[in-house]
């Protein structure tokens, strides 16, 4: 959750400042983070539904 969360501000921190490779960085690692993250959530639940 923190590593989603400080991907969040770098791509805000890139878009107050009009750095737009700060911005495009931030983004794509957001995304990257959010996918893993459900990724992750939807193997735990295929573990509780087997058991």
């Amino acid at each position: 959750m923190l590593q989603v969360t400080a991907f969040g501000i770098v791509r805000f921190v890139g878009m107050g400042t009009g750095n737009k490779g700060l911005y495009i960085t931030g983004g794509v690692c957001l995304v990257a983070g959010m996918a893993l993250k459900q990724l992750g959530s939807v193997r735990g639940a295929r573990k509780r539904l087997g058991q």
